[in-house]
């Protein structure tokens, strides 16, 4: 059972979705995006949602259920809202370890920052990171 693959994708309004087999096609007001997916998923089309569902319970189509779901809803996403990119990123590592990528106009910039209990943090660069 796929918790990710069973939730139906909304379908905006100006948004057309046109499924062949292997590929998908998404056209929305922000352009239009097209992916190809295995010919065993098939996709139902129900008032404003599309839905995707696996032909068997083998290992292959539940890895690819929640997968397939998963980027035809990124895809209608983009069509719509478009993607945003920030400008900084903040992602946990470890319990005590945050990475943060400082994006510059020339260069990405990594730089780690350890936490120490119950003090500052202590600024950890990777060497490469500067190059």
């Amino acid at each position: 059972m796929s918790r990710i693959g069973n939730l139906a994708i909304p379908i905006p309004g100006g948004v057309d979705v046109d499924v062949n087999p292997g590929i998908i096609h998404v056209k929305g007001p922000k352009g239009e995006l097209s992916q190809s997916v295995d010919l065993g998923m098939t996709f139902t089309r129900d008032e404003g949602t599309l839905r995707v569902s696996r032909p068997s319970d083998e290992r292959k189509y539940r890895s690819l259920h929640g997968l397939t779901r998963t980027l035809v809803a990124n895809m209608v996403q983009g069509v719509t809202q478009g993607y945003r990119i920030s400008r900084f990123r903040e992602s946990a590592i470890a319990p005590r370890l945050m990475v943060r990528r400082l994006c510059c106009s020339s260069a990405t910039r990594i730089q780690c920052v350890s936490y120490r209990h119950r003090g500052s943090p202590l600024p950890l660069i990777h060497p490469r990171a500067w190059a």
